[in-house]
């Protein structure tokens, strides 16, 4: 999937090799965004489980903003509307549509009286944890919390931060996850891997690389996202080039 910041956005259907307009989200998508993809809950009706969303995959998008209250939702593949004229019982074909969820609790020390001048700080990194659990941590905060995907509800989950930045991905044949550091905080490009079984306990780092050199001065990195391809194998980097060209368009400088 395709999200531009101010547009629809386009997803490609890699069976069917077909490319399909999504309706727009509810806020806009930055490019530094947190995404995380996990299979939709099963939900129950009429004593009996409603197989419309099981085994649909569900896109959860979480913005980096300062306690914005559109900051979090999901991407959804269910029925959204009803066919006129035939009830309820006759819903419209399934497609993808948003759903705006409460944004992530990650609040600096309280003060007295409670509640009053904390500090809300954008999410620094997320995981998946246990198939309907989500842990997001601020490294500013120096706090972590965790919302139930089935109940669409947040709890705090501690006084300690996730070992990476922006998404850790999980690899089931290792049990554990993997994400790369703050580019901005480590410029040794470390890659670590850490144990997150519980979302109430603190992660527990098992390894850390130092994956690639120092980059030559003309280059920086540039939002750092991990790509589980299996097999204990990752794509983690992405760089972009500092040096700037003349443009002849208002006198503006391009990267």
């Amino acid at each position: 999937m395709f999200v531009p910041c101010y547009d629809n956005p386009v997803m490609y259907d890699v069976d069917k090799e077909s490319v399909a307009g999504v309706p727009l989200p509810s806020f806009p998508k930055q490019s530094d965004s947190i995404s995380l993809s996990m299979a939709g809950p099963r939900r129950r009706v009429h004593r009996r489980y409603h197989n419309d969303d099981d085994g649909q995959q569900q896109l959860y998008v979480i913005s980096r903003g300062n306690g914005d209250d559109d900051s979090f939702e999901v991407l959804n593949y269910r029925r959204t509307g009803f066919f006129p004229g035939y009830g309820q019982s006759h819903a419209g074909p399934p497609w993808w549509s948003w759903k705006p969820l409460p944004s992530p609790p990650l609040y600096g020390p309280a003060v007295y009286p409670p509640d009053i001048g904390r500090k809300v700080f954008s999410p620094s990194a997320a995981a998946v944890v246990h198939d309907t659990m989500i842990c997001v941590s601020s490294m500013d905060a120096g706090t972590a919390c965790a919302f139930n995907t089935a109940k669409g509800e947040w709890r705090q989950a501690g006084g300690w931060v996730l070992p990476c930045d922006g998404v850790a991905e999980y690899a089931p044949e290792l049990g554990l996850w993997f994400g790369v550091e703050h580019a901005n905080r480590k410029p040794d490009h470390c890659l670590r891997a850490f144990d997150l079984s519980s979302s109430s306990s603190p992660p527990v780092v098992r390894q850390t690389w130092s994956y690639l050199d120092r980059l030559p001065g003309e280059w920086l990195t540039s939002q750092r996202h991990l790509v589980n391809l299996g097999a204990g194998k990752f794509i983690a980097t992405s760089f972009q080039s500092i040096e700037r060209h003349p443009s002849s368009w208002w006198g503006y400088h391009s990267d």
